[in-house]
């Protein structure tokens, strides 16, 4: 079955936590099993047989598609923060 996941964190600097969202679960891989240059917030393109992840390929696209949004909602936040509603006397 193939799905996409994303690298939600690394632990103790040897383990990645990478979450498949579409079928609700969670896989922890050791971080030398990562593509090179990966980090948190990382897509990829899962291929899972049983429990476990047997191949990993890194989402170009859809890790773009993330940054994009999360860049937008910062954005937002910022504009909403342009001087407070309250006076001081």
């Amino acid at each position: 079955m193939e799905t996409k996941g994303v690298l939600d964190r690394i632990v103790d600097d040897h383990f990645a936590v990478i979450l498949a969202e579409e079928i609700r679960k969670e896989f922890v891989l050791r971080r030398e099993e990562l593509p090179q240059g990966s980090s948190p917030g990382d897509w990829f393109v899962l291929t899972i047989k049983g429990e476990k992840i047997t191949n990993l390929s890194f989402d170009n696209v859809q890790t773009q598609k993330m940054e994009e949004r999360i860049q937008r909602k910062v954005e937002k936040v910022r504009e909403k923060k342009r001087g407070s509603k309250f006076k001081r006397k």
